[in-house]
């Protein structure tokens, strides 16, 4: 069996800006020039009973790290011209 051939087209580039609300557990590495971020995922999670969020920021160069938050708010989405 072979590999599956498939092209990867990018239709969209966009900026998210996220809040973060009531931060707790933060930590960060390998802040650069060049932060190139490959995922950022959201886990819904309820110590003591009250709602959270964990985010994991998983880095291919540069910025990553997680934190713990009590709210997440997506701010604003702005569709980038792809160079």
């Amino acid at each position: 069996m072979g590999t599956a051939e498939y092209a990867l087209t990018l239709i969209k580039s966009v900026l998210v800006n996220f809040i973060f609300n009531g931060v707790s557990d933060l930590s960060i590495s390998e802040f650069n020039h060049q932060n190139v971020i490959n995922s950022i995922k959201f886990k819904i999670t309820e110590p003591n009973g009250a709602p959270g969020t964990y985010v994991e920021i998983e880095s291919i160069w540069g910025f990553g790290g997680s934190l713990k938050c009590n709210s997440t708010t997506i701010e604003s989405v702005e569709e980038l011209p792809i160079v």
